[in-house]
């Protein structure tokens, strides 16, 4: 056993602390998605309005 670790099992605060900060990574990372897939689509749109490869 290393000298001063504990290998006892988290306690409910931090198990609660750690569901909270993975759930907050994750709902913060899906409007960054989406916005990158807005930015395709638009980008897409403008080039077809642009008349796409035909120029």
């Amino acid at each position: 056993m290393i000298q001063g670790v504990n290998n006892s099992l988290p306690t409910d605060q931090q198990k609660n602390t750690a569901i909270f900060i993975c759930q907050l990574l994750s709902n913060l990372y899906q409007p960054i998605n989406l916005f990158r897939r807005g930015l395709t689509l638009l980008n897409l749109v403008k080039f077809r309005l642009n008349g796409g490869f035909s120029q």
